[in-house]
C-alpha cells in the first residue's frame, strides 16, 4: 500500500524534473562557429561542382551496365563484342540519351580480349569535352576523371 502512495507522489515528480531538464535554453553559438553566408558565386561554383559529379556518377553506371551487358553477350556468343553499337543493336544494352549526350561510349580491346571500358566527355558536360571515366575489367575498378 505504502509503495502504491510513494509512487503516486514520485512518478508526476520525476516525470516533470524530467520534462524541465529537456527544456533548457540552446547554447548560443560563438562567433566562430557561425559560418559565413556563401557568396552567389561560391553557391553556384558548388552547384556546378554537384553536378559534375552527378555526371561522372551517371557514367560510372552506365559503364558498370556496359560490363554486364559485355558478359551476357559472351555467354551467348562466345566472344566479346566489337562494340557499344553492337551490344546496342542486339538488345544486350540501352544507355539513355541524356547520358550520350553527356558522354560518348566505348570498348577498349587488346585483341579479342576487353580491358577497358571508356566514357569521354561531350562538350554537353558541365566541365567540358574531353574528361575520360576508365572501367578497367581486370582490376573492376574505375580511374580516371572524378577519381
Amino acid at each position: 500500500m505504502k509503495s502504491h502512495y510513494l509512487l503516486s507522489i514520485l512518478l508526476p515528480a520525476l516525470l516533470v524534473i524530467s520534462f524541465l531538464s529537456s527544456c533548457q535554453p540552446a547554447k548560443k553559438e560563438s562567433a566562430k562557429e557561425v559560418k559565413p553566408v556563401p557568396t552567389a558565386k561560391e553557391d553556384m561554383s558548388t552547384v556546378l561542382d554537384s553536378l559534375a559529379a552527378s555526371q561522372v556518377e551517371e557514367a560510372q553506371a552506365a559503364l558498370r551496365t556496359t560490363f554486364n551487358a559485355v558478359r551476357f553477350y559472351r555467354a551467348d556468343h562466345t566472344k566479346v563484342p566489337a562494340s557499344i553499337e553492337e551490344l546496342e543493336e542486339q538488345e544486350y544494352l540501352f544507355i539513355d540519351e541524356e547520358s550520350k549526350q553527356i558522354w560518348t561510349f566505348s570498348l577498349v580491346l587488346a585483341g579479342d580480349s576487353l580491358m577497358t571500358i571508356k566514357a569521354v566527355s561531350t562538350t554537353e558536360m558541365e566541365d567540358g569535352a574531353g574528361h575520360e571515366v576508365l572501367f578497367d575489367v581486370r582490376t573492376l575498378r574505375f580511374s580516371g576523371y572524378g577519381d
